[in-house]
């Protein structure tokens, strides 16, 4: 063999061997890329997964919020109302002072708070407008109940009496300010209703 055909010889397997090795490195790269695909891909599912999460934890956050605000909205609709009745019962009471109707409401009132009192003496407090009407009951209440009734200092309510035993261990609290207040639960549950529908 000679000297050129040596030189084409080595020439030759040299490219051979530069392709394999050109060929190799594309087959790498290939792979190369091929898994860096695959891990960009997982990181953009692991970005969007935390993404939703965040924003699914977000929303109910902002849902609970928002429900929270709607509760304490009603309630203060509520407690609104249910004062408005109460100041409009009152009134009407107050309004009702002197008449016929409001004499026999405060007869009735003091009847059943003296007889609640187990005791033979029993002391009526009454706000200071109703004072002078007792006066007048006062003989039939005894009458009525068999007790000695007698009137004590006026007191801060709407209307109605507090009727105490003399030594002062019983009471029995008879004014429409608590009537009124007795009859709360009664007045949210029929204001409930009424504005939410239960």
């Amino acid at each position: 063999m000679g000297l050129e055909e040596l030189k084409s010889k080595i020439l030759e397997d040299a490219e051979k061997e530069a392709e394999e090795i050109l060929k190799e490195a594309e087959e790498e790269a290939q792979k190369i890329l091929a898994k860096a695909e695959e891990e960009a891909e997982r990181i953009r599912r692991e970005i969007l997964e935390r993404a939703k999460r965040e924003a699914e934890v977000r929303a109910r956050r902002i849902i609970a919020q928002a429900r929270l605000e709607v509760k304490q909205r009603e309630a203060q609709v509520r407690e609104r109302y249910i004062n408005e009745a109460i100041e409009r019962a009152k009134k009407k009471i107050e309004e009702m002072r002197g008449s016929k109707e409001y004499l026999e409401f405060l007869h009735e009132n003091a009847m059943t708070a003296v007889k609640a009192i187990d005791a033979d003496e029993v002391v009526l407090r009454a706000p200071e407008d109703d004072i002078t009407y007792l006066e007048e009951l006062l003989p039939d209440i005894r009458a009525e109940t068999g007790k000695d009734v007698e009137l004590g200092d006026p007191i801060d309510a709407t209307a109605g009496v507090v009727a105490e035993s003399a030594d002062g261990k019983e009471a029995f609290d008879n004014t429409v300010d608590a009537k009124l207040e007795r009859m709360r639960p009664t007045i949210v549950r029929e204001v409930s209703q009424i504005l939410f529908g239960g």
